[in-house]
């Protein structure tokens, strides 16, 4: 009914009246919006930091292009079990971990090329091989990483009632596409990268090399130091873990606290 004919029944005292509400249509498009240019924001970060810190460009672009793709395989696999594409589901997805895959293997593959093949100009043939050699090494670190990310997740899909409704698609958005960008580093990656990847290794000293000069001189002492002098506190570090163990395992614990209201 609307409001004139509401205001024209007199269901109301005198001097009032129904005012009908304004539809808040810019809004959802001032929402859509800002989703879109987050998006692009933080892709481009990611973009940026994995240039830098990989030291060749056609490498980092080769990483960044597995988040467009990742985020693909998430959202059929979220059409097939019936995943909402929400703020919950979308916004908690970090490309940082996501990528994880694809740059333990594109890493792995600069190190041995960088490594063992300097001042060399490379076939195809030889490309091939090295990189296949590289991917199979390095095939259980990228596993196991991604492994441990889904992990992480478990606890928050057998989530129940509220809490389940509210965090069960963010964990179910980000599974689907690390497990994605898992299948896209293992397969995809390695073969675009025999493609892209210069075939002249010539020696060179990129930015990354600069940054991380000076952690590696500070590295080894410190690591000296922790494995000589730290590794009689470790059986007490244990006992700890156990400690917060029995803790979060109380079934006393809950995920979100009942307030008695509604």
């Amino acid at each position: 009914m609307s409001t004139s004919a509401l205001n024209r029944s007199k269901s109301l005292p005198r001097r009032h009246q129904y005012l009908p509400l304004p539809r808040p249509l810019g809004i959802g498009r001032q929402d859509h919006q800002h989703r879109e240019k987050e998006f692009v924001g933080r892709r481009a970060i990611v973009i940026l930091v994995l240039i830098l810190l990989l030291g060749d460009l056609r490498a980092g672009l080769i990483v960044a292009s597995v988040i467009p793709l990742a985020m693909l395989f998430a959202l059929i696999l979220m059409s097939y079990f019936g995943v909402s594409a929400n703020l919950m589901s979308l916004g908690a997805i970090d490309f940082g971990i996501v990528i994880d895959g694809a740059v333990i293997i594109v890493e792995g593959v600069l190190h041995g090329l960088f490594t063992y093949h300097v001042g060399k100009q490379l076939t195809q043939t030889e490309m091939d091989g090295i990189i296949t050699e590289s991917s199979a090494k390095l095939f259980r670190s990228a596993v196991f990483g991604v492994f441990i990310i889904l992990v992480v997740f478990v606890p928050i899909m057998t989530l129940t009632g509220i809490e389940g409704k509210m965090f069960r698609p963010m964990a179910m958005t980000f599974s689907f596409a690390v497990l994605g960008a898992l299948v896209l580093s293992l397969t995809y990656v390695p073969a675009v990268s025999a493609l892209v990847l210069s075939k002249n290794i010539s020696a060179h000293q990129t930015f990354a090399d600069k940054i991380m000069d000076l952690p590696k001189r500070l590295y080894e002492p410190v690591l000296q130091f922790f494995a000589e002098i730290l590794r009689p506190r470790f059986v007490g570090g244990r006992h700890l873990f156990d400690c917060f163990f029995l803790g979060f395992s109380n079934p006393r614990f809950v995920f979100i606290p009942y307030t008695g209201r509604g």
